[in-house]
């Protein structure tokens, strides 16, 4: 039995056995409950599968006996696969203003204008929402046509201007992605407020860009608590897996982070690397709030203690 069972975090063993001490008498579990339910499968018997994993409450939405019997079959992990959203400027790497500058040469290219950033927050806010702001504090009219020319500008400006040398990988993201990337229960993708291809340029300058194969983006719509939605999704498509808000974390670095994972019914995380203080993060009560990713190993196991022990509805936290 030993040998079949697979890496699976303690919270999740014992949340099964519990669920298994349910309905079996306790001498019919063994020591190693996924072990148990995984040697189960591999003798190719997947409608008895199908039913512990039922009895258990632990059947994923959308699945049947059939997905349990195609080989080669998943592992349990992936069975019980979380799905985790991040954020990107201040949460996994900083671009120094690279980016800033780049909307300072794209809005005065467009309109022939000196435009200036100073004064303009961008923390936690959608590309979209910054480029409007800057044009009006610019003493300039945000019509759409202007927007759009804007925002393909700025895309190309970007793109030359964010570059591996000034792109810095925040502490421990590049270990916690590397760990991360190698497990089957969760599945990494994005919500960020930049716009697609702004993202994967900084996500590529930092060597991030293979982890993530989707997510939502401030190109898909200005308001970011729309965003863990479309991200879920498209992970849903991606992977063929049922992902619900229930099993949805969105992790990023500022208090802008903690209410959209909240109005879109999502656990709620952030990492105290950007700038609000870890003070003023605390303050507004998240799931989970990191100093930094470090240590990576830590940081999972704190991750799977969000998905193991506290359940989300699709309600905001302001609603119930």
């Amino acid at each position: 039995m030993e040998g079949i069972v697979s890496a699976t975090p303690n919270t999740t063993k014992s949340h099964v056995r519990g669920k298994l001490e349910l309905f079996l008498p306790a001498r019919f579990i063994p020591e190693k409950s996924l072990g148990f339910i995984l040697w189960i499968r591999s003798q190719r018997r997947p409608a008895l599968t199908f039913w512990l994993l039922r009895r258990c409450s632990l059947l994923p939405p959308g699945c049947t006996h059939r997905a349990l019997s195609e080989p080669p079959s998943p592992t349990l992990e992936a069975l019980f696969m979380h799905l985790l959203l991040l954020d990107i400027d201040g949460t996994l790497l900083r671009a120094h203003g690279a980016g800033s500058s780049a909307i300072e040469t794209a809005i005065s290219s467009v309109t022939g204008q000196p435009i200036s950033t100073d004064g303009i927050s961008f923390s936690g806010r959608t590309d979209p929402n910054i480029l409007r702001d800057v044009v009006r504090e610019n003493g300039l009219v945000p019509n759409p046509n202007l927007m759009d020319e804007i925002t393909a500008t700025y895309t190309e400006a970007a793109r030359s201007a964010i570059v591996e040398k000034d792109v810095e990988r925040l502490p421990g993201t590049a270990e916690f992605l590397s760990l991360l990337a190698e497990r089957d229960d969760i599945y990494l993708a994005l919500a960020t407020g930049n716009v697609e291809p702004v993202a994967y340029q900084k996500l590529k300058a930092a060597g991030f860009a293979h982890y993530f194969s989707v997510g939502a983006f401030g190109s898909d719509h200005a308001a970011r608590s729309k965003l863990p939605g479309l991200a879920m999704h498209r992970a849903t498509k991606h992977t063929g897996h049922a992902f619900s808000m229930a099993n949805t974390l969105v992790i990023g670095d500022t208090t802008r982070d903690i209410e959209c994972a909240r109005d879109a019914g999502a656990h709620s995380g952030v990492v105290a690397t950007g700038h609000p203080s870890s003070s003023d993060l605390a303050a507004r009560n998240p799931d989970l709030l990191l100093d930094t990713f470090e240590p990576p190993e830590l940081t999972i196991e704190r991750i799977l203690d969000i998905f193991a022990n506290e359940p989300r509805s699709s309600q905001s936290r302001h609603d119930l």
